[in-house]
């Protein structure tokens, strides 16, 4: 799922375990319009349309997968010119 009103994309913190992680940039972020705490930070690689990509998240209890943010999207060239 994509949500622009994110800066940085979302991911559950069980989906992690075993990775890396580093401390939260913030408290809190809104995730789909629901203000949702932040435990840690991470990058991890996923599949989207065949090829494998890399998104910098934020580990948040109770999502549910991946939400991917305006960063990711920026750097990924998925912007008007």
């Amino acid at each position: 799922m994509i949500d622009t009103g994110i800066e940085w994309a979302a991911l559950g913190i069980e989906f992690v375990e075993g990775l890396p992680t580093l401390p939260a940039r913030k408290a809190e972020t809104v995730v789909c319009g629901v203000t949702m705490p932040i435990v840690g930070r991470s990058c991890i690689p996923f599949r989207l349309a065949g090829s494998v990509t890399m998104a910098r998240v934020d580990l948040i209890p109770g999502v549910k997968g991946l939400v991917l943010g305006q960063t990711w999207y920026r750097e990924n060239a998925c912007v008007e010119h």
